[in-house]
């Protein structure tokens, strides 16, 4: 189609709609009643009659719209879209980058010559197209596009001609000069990956990393920056190919970048264990209370990570160090509170001897979790388990010790101490989450479980066996009577059921269930001279000796049978 030509004629859209086609400005616009409906490039439209019928046919997009015309509107309209100057595909077919063949050379110059005065022609008809419209900042716009195709065009044509006259083989010699730059493009690439992995801006100054300052904020993220960067220079220096570990400069930088590793993680550790020295000389001497260092310590916590994957012995040092120092904190505090707790436990009831026991535990439980998270994060424990179970052992030795000896007062102060400390132990270890993982607290308060239930079975068990005794001794009493443990039982089923009632009752059941089995058995095979050996019912009065000094046998009073051993009457 012609871009320059402008047309506008009425047709008859679908529904028997009044509308109007018209070129305007290098494009085929559908109007209706002064509202644009549809708009498509000159370049891209094409129009033809229909076969059968007056109608016309346009066909853009995939989408084909008939349209009803008068005839001569429709010989304009097709009329327009005769072959012509050439369209914009055209103009991008002459700027496109193909390389010639050896034996067009000189077709391809005369033919770019053609397509160049039919550019020119282009360029003068959008000039007086944008006239007629009446836009000069589209003329000049067009101007500007079009000085900008004619100077690329020529370039290339001076280009060609130039490269046409110097040889034939000059062609190749291009291919050739390309693959010369996709080389050195591909160089450089290498060489700024070589770059970034081996010359990161934090190693600028690698023989200064080994007396930088740690007390300041600044120094400590330098020094972090610097040692996270060896330790991926270094990593990425293990899984490098064979063929950048062949180059000698590669293989130089990594052996420094290991020595700058090495004097940083000596540098980090000399620091990190004179802290830990101090702090841990401060709190022996009372100056601080168990658990302050750790905010005084979180700062270097990166530094003990990077330690635990860069040098495990170091980290290993530094461990035996912190666990040296605290333990000795800990073990004075653990002490101080158990003495404090042994003197509640003198001074006060038997009936609140668990007070004094559930604040030591309620302390040690606050000073494990505490403790447990520091070492966790700072160290880096949460890798391996059983470094954390030894962890705990070291750092509170004479934890058990001491809360098992508490247990040991609470018992001896009350015959119901024991239980006391079990409820309380048991409620402190049973009420933690169980998706907390493997806590230190839990298990300490597991083992003070443990040694209450321990006491609590012996004061069963002394119970048990001390029933026979009491039978004995009621065997001894004139009159009969209740045995002695019937009352105690109810004592202690009252005690206890007050001790469990917000705890668990596993332990108190089982006992119910010794102790009544036992008293039953017990009460069964008693016997008393007052009473029968066979339904151990009460005996009736020895009969009279009628003066005479003689054995008289009684006779039970229900079923009238003698007495197993005869007694002397008491007339006698």
């Amino acid at each position: 189609m012609r871009p320059e030509e402008e047309l506008s004629v009425e047709v008859e859209g679908a529904g028997g709609r009044a509308q109007r086609l018209g070129a305007e400005g290098g494009a085929l616009v559908l109007s209706e009643g002064g509202a644009r409906l549809r708009c498509w490039p000159l370049h891209a439209v094409r129009l033809k009659p229909e076969p059968q019928g007056g109608a016309l046919l346009l066909e853009a997009g995939g989408e084909v719209l008939t349209l009803g015309c008068a005839p001569d509107a429709r010989a304009a309209l097709l009329a327009l879209a005769a072959p012509g100057a050439p369209s914009d595909a055209a103009l991008a077919a002459l700027l496109e980058d193909a390389e010639p063949d050896e034996a067009d050379a000189e077709r391809r110059v005369r033919r770019l010559a053609e397509r160049l005065a039919r550019l020119d022609a282009l360029n003068v008809a959008g000039m007086l197209a944008a006239a007629t419209e009446g836009g000069g900042a589209r003329l000049a716009e067009r101007l500007d596009a079009g000085g900008a195709a004619g100077a690329a065009l020529s370039a290339r044509l001076a280009r060609l001609e130039a490269l046409t006259r110097a040889a034939p083989a000059a062609l190749h010699a291009r291919s050739g000069a390309a693959r010369a730059d996709a080389a050195a493009r591909a160089l450089l690439a290498e060489l700024g990956e070589l770059y970034a992995w081996l010359d990161h801006p934090a190693l600028a100054d690698l023989d200064a990393l080994g007396e930088v300052s740690l007390g300041s904020a600044e120094g400590r993220a330098r020094a972090l920056a610097a040692a996270e960067a060896l330790s991926g220079a270094l990593e990425a220096g293990e899984r490098a190919g064979e063929a950048r570990l062949r180059l000698g400069a590669v293989r130089e930088r990594l052996r420094r970048l290991a020595r700058a590793r090495d004097a940083l993680a000596a540098a980090l550790a000399r620091h990190l264990n004179n802290a830990l020295v101090h702090l841990g000389n401060e709190a022996t001497a009372g100056a601080a209370r168990p658990g302050a260092h750790h905010a005084e310590l979180a700062p270097y916590a990166p530094f003990a990570r990077w330690l635990r994957r860069g040098d495990a012995r170091a980290h290993a040092a530094l461990l035996r160090v912190y666990c040296a120092a605290w333990a000795r904190v800990h073990e004075r505090a653990v002490r101080a509170w158990a003495e404090r707790a042994r003197a509640e436990l003198a001074a006060g009831p038997p009936e609140r001897a668990a007070e004094p026991l559930d604040a030591v535990l309620a302390d040690a439980e606050a000073l494990l979790d505490a403790e447990q998270d520091f070492c966790v994060r700072f160290f880096a424990l949460d890798e391996e388990r059983g470094a954390a179970r030894r962890l705990a052992g070291e750092l509170f030795p004479a934890l058990e010790a001491e809360l098992a000896a508490l247990v040991a007062a609470a018992e001896r102060r009350d015959a119901y101490g024991a239980m006391r400390a079990l409820a309380v132990a048991g409620r402190r270890a049973l009420g933690g989450d169980e998706a907390e993982g493997e806590r230190w607290a839990r298990a300490a308060l597991a083992a003070v479980a443990v040694a209450a239930k321990r006491g609590a079975d012996r004061a069963v068990a002394e119970r048990l066996a001390a029933m026979p005794d009491a039978v004995r001794a009621a065997a001894r009493r004139p009159k009969c009577g209740v045995l002695s443990f019937i009352p105690e039982l109810e004592e202690m089923s009252a005690v206890c059921e007050d001790i469990f009632a917000r705890g668990r009752r596993a332990d108190l059941d089982r006992w119910y269930l010794s102790l009544g089995t036992g008293a039953l058995r017990t009460v069964q095979q008693a016997t008393h001279p007052r009473t029968c050996a066979c339904c151990s019912r009460a005996l009736a009065h020895h009969s009279h000796c009628a003066g005479t000094c003689r054995w008289a046998r009684a006779r039970c009073a229900r079923c009238s049978r003698p007495r197993t051993r005869a007694r002397r009457a008491p007339c006698c």
